[in-house]
């Protein structure tokens, strides 16, 4: 009997407990405490020591090395964000820009290639403040680095990144126009490439090259091509500039002409600061550039070589300007029969297109005086009947100004004409 009873008054598993008014359900046998008490300690001497030690921070508390890892950021928004926050940085503390130039110009680099617009815009911005707080000396180290990143924009697959790339390049052309000269063999066969693409159908040894037309770029191709000819028209005018003797007086840049030395011989150059900027004359710069010193024949062959090149640009280079003026040539007035209406994109490029020319044909003039592969007389012997057949034909031009659509109009007719003559010899 005591057994049976014992074994009744056993709690059975899964069995449901009827509760009497006012008790409380007993605790189970395997019932887990998860209640816990937490204090918060401070250790003001560290937090003290984290913001003290007079480190240049933006508002967000970011520092220099935290910009720049966002910069890589997956997120546009953060990537956007930490290129404002470093603008923010520099512009208080512009003392940050040496002491970090070349892990600056690196992140720099790889926003021109960013695939949002927002991004590549503000890089550039920021690009121009970092170029205007440093001296050339400075940042001649460090350039090649900005010009091997500003060549894959130029180059780029996406047509956004190309042209955004034109603003990059008018940043280092109006702050460092010399630096930029020293890329040029470069440079210069990616503005062949905006506006070109080679054509080797037959699979000749020599290709040749013809104008790229994209009917679904935003801009039309008449202003694209302008846009890339006006920066290459402001990229020769920078090597004049740096073949001027004006500018290597006042530059406090070392020049290094290399020069064939004895094994036993080594001569150190002197110079504080930064790097020396070597200046390569075996790119497309006129041949006075190649220093003649004791190896001569060296000397004369860069000579060679630098004419060749430059013959090469033009030979390549003015068939493609005939065809882009062929393209955008006008046509004959109703009103006379020897005016010929011009609209505003094709005067652009009309002026653009002479700007260029000039730019090399004083190039070429300089070139003559050190070499005889090359002379004006090589110009004009070869491209003599193109100019007057595309060009010198066609004198004088009308331009026809369209009257403005905002508010503020001009007093003008509907159908105003602005006549242009040209006048010189028929013959270049």
């Amino acid at each position: 009997m005591v057994k049976g009873k014992k074994a009744k008054n056993q709690r059975k598993d899964f069995q449901k407990i009827k509760l009497k008014v006012g008790k409380k359900i007993p605790k189970s046998l395997n019932e887990t405490t998860t209640t816990f008490k937490s204090r918060a300690i401070q250790i003001k001497e560290q937090l003290k020591s984290s913001y003290t030690n007079n480190e240049p921070r933006t508002r967000r508390k970011q520092n220099i090395k935290e910009l720049l890892s966002h910069m890589q950021h997956y997120s546009t928004t953060a990537r956007h964000d930490a290129l404002l926050g470093l603008k923010e940085l520099l512009t208080f503390h512009p003392e940050v820009i040496i002491e970090h130039l070349s892990a600056i110009i690196g992140c720099l680099g790889e926003t021109f290639v960013d695939k949002d617009a927002v991004v590549r815009k503000t890089a550039a911005s920021v690009t121009k403040q970092v170029f205007a707080a440093v001296t050339s000396e400075q940042i001649s180290p460090f350039f090649p680095i900005f010009a091997a990143y500003l060549c894959c924009a130029m180059n780029h697959i996406h047509e956004e990144v190309r042209r955004d790339s034109l603003h990059v390049l008018d940043v280092a052309l109006e702050l460092f126009p010399r630096l930029v000269t020293s890329s040029s063999s470069q440079l210069l066969q990616n503005f062949l490439e905006l506006i070109s693409q080679k054509n080797n159908y037959r699979r000749a040894a020599d290709p040749v090259r013809t104008l790229t037309v994209n009917p679904s770029s935003m801009l039309s191709t008449q202003k694209w091509r302008v846009n890339v000819l006006k920066r290459m028209t402001t990229f020769l005018q920078a090597f004049q500039w740096s073949g001027g003797s004006a500018e290597q007086a006042h530059s406090t840049e070392a020049v290094i002409a290399w020069t064939e030395q004895k094994s036993d011989v080594f001569q150190t150059a002197l110079y504080g600061g930064a790097k020396p900027l070597i200046a390569n004359a075996f790119k497309l710069k006129h041949p006075g550039h190649v220093k003649q010193g004791k190896g001569g024949e060296s000397a004369a062959a860069g000579v060679a070589e630098a004419s060749v090149r430059l013959s090469s640009f033009v030979e390549t280079l003015l068939p493609l300007l005939f065809d882009a003026w062929t393209e955008a040539s006008p046509v004959r007035s109703k009103t006379s029969i020897t005016d010929y209406a011009l609209t505003p994109d094709s005067a652009s490029l009309l002026d653009t297109i002479f700007k260029v020319i000039l730019l090399l044909l004083r190039h070429i003039e300089r070139a003559a005086g050190d070499t005889e592969d090359i002379s004006v007389s090589w110009l004009r012997d070869k491209y003599s009947r193109q100019f007057s057949q595309h060009f010198f034909s066609h004198f004088p031009f009308t331009l026809n100004e369209t009257p403005s659509s905002g508010k503020r109009k001009r007093k003008a007719s509907p159908n105003q004409q602005v006549k242009v003559i040209v006048s010189g010899p028929t013959t270049p």
